[in-house]
Parts: C-alpha cells; sequence; structure tokens
C-alpha cells in the first residue's frame, strides 16, 4: 500500500478509491546525463546500480525511459533505469549510482580545463577552450598517480578529443574510465612531478 484514500467508516462511491497500491518488485532509478553521454544510450540497455544504502550490493538493471528533452538550465537529459526489488528492501528517496553497461558509452568526457591542446602549456591551457573547434585533434593532460600515504606524481599522457559541450570535452582515445587526471592546475605540470594535494583532480567514473 502507498496511499490510504480513505478513513475506515467512511462511505465509498461505486469504483471508488479506498487504498492505493504500488508494484515494488521493481524499482525506479532516475538519473540526469550530458548531452554528450545521450548518443551512447538506448532504451534496454543493461545498467549497474549500487545503492549508498546497501554498498556491498550491486544491481543489474535497465534503461526503460530516455526523457526526450532536456533541462533547459543544466542540459542534462533525465533517464529511467528499472532494477529488480524482489525482497522488498529497496525503498523510494534512496540514493542510487548508476553505471551504463555499453562499449560505446564508456567514452571519457572531461572538463576543458584539464587538458591543454596540443603546443599548449601545461594542464587548462587556453587551447582546451576552443569551443566548437575542429575535432579530433590531440591534446595533452596530466594523470594522478600514487596517493594513500605515498607521493603524488603525474604523467603527461596524449590524448585524442572529440566533441565539445558546456565546458567539457570528449576523450576518444588515451584516457580510461576510473583513471584520475588532474582538472586544474595554478602552475605549468611536468611530466613526473611531485604534486601535493592542492591540486584539483578527478577521475572518469560512473555517471
Amino acid at each position: 500500500m502507498t496511499q490510504r484514500v480513505t478513513e475506515e467508516g467512511n462511505l465509498v462511491q461505486p469504483n471508488g478509491e479506498v487504498l492505493k497500491i504500488g508494484d515494488f518488485s521493481r524499482v525506479q532509478v532516475d538519473v540526469e546525463v550530458s548531452e554528450l553521454a545521450l548518443a551512447n544510450l538506448r532504451v534496454g540497455q543493461l545498467a549497474t546500480v549500487r545503492l549508498d544504502a546497501f554498498p556491498n550490493q550491486t544491481y543489474r538493471g535497465q534503461v526503460t525511459r530516455i526523457s526526450p528533452a532536456a533541462d533547459p538550465t543544466a542540459r542534462l537529459v533525465p533517464v529511467e533505469v528499472t532494477i529488480p526489488n524482489s525482497n522488498g528492501r529497496i525503498g523510494s528517496g534512496l540514493l542510487a549510482r548508476v553505471s551504463f553497461e555499453n562499449d560505446a558509452s564508456r567514452a571519457v568526457v572531461v572538463p576543458e580545463t584539464a587538458v591543454a591542446e596540443q603546443g599548449s602549456r601545461g594542464a587548462g591551457g587556453q587551447g582546451g577552450r576552443e569551443a566548437g573547434g575542429q575535432q579530433n585533434r590531440q591534446g595533452t593532460l596530466f594523470v594522478v598517480n600514487g596517493g594513500e600515504g605515498g607521493k603524488i606524481t603525474v604523467t603527461d599522457r596524449t590524448v585524442t578529443l572529440g566533441e565539445r559541450a558546456n565546458g567539457k570535452v570528449e576523450i576518444l582515445s588515451g584516457l580510461k574510465p576510473g583513471e584520475r587526471f588532474v582538472a586544474r592546475s595554478g602552475k605549468p605540470l611536468k611530466n613526473g612531478e611531485t604534486v601535493g594535494l592542492s591540486i584539483i583532480s578527478e577521475s572518469q567514473g560512473e555517471q
């Protein structure tokens, strides 16, 4: 039961509602994706869902709906993913993390400030800010190595650049999902340089 429409003792007209009953054998997960990722999604596509409430368990689901319209401000597109809930443990309002299982959708998208066009200087070079420029150019970003008590170094990596939109650029090759990279640096970086935690880094992971 999701809602009691009337109380005990009240008069109910023929065909009137008494209770609203929901089917919790399946749960709908709402997620928003960027315009760049949208081209790699389709209804029926498999997805992996992790819930913060159950950190040691993963759920396999499917994309059941892709909204035809994006949010006019954030430019994000709502996508619905349905996962099984046969034991009824999953309730509404839980935080979910979704990754879509499609090789094509594993394209990496990074901030433009992380990439310097070849010929520019350091992470966040101005060449990476050219909107609407020629696609499939080569660029350089810095991958973060180490951490967890050890020294942190950076390695420059040549990458192939794809589409640009909303301050983001697609990396067609050269960076794998899950790898950490320098999103922005206040100074030019060198290959193999040891850096501090003040460097702002990100990782390409789940959507």
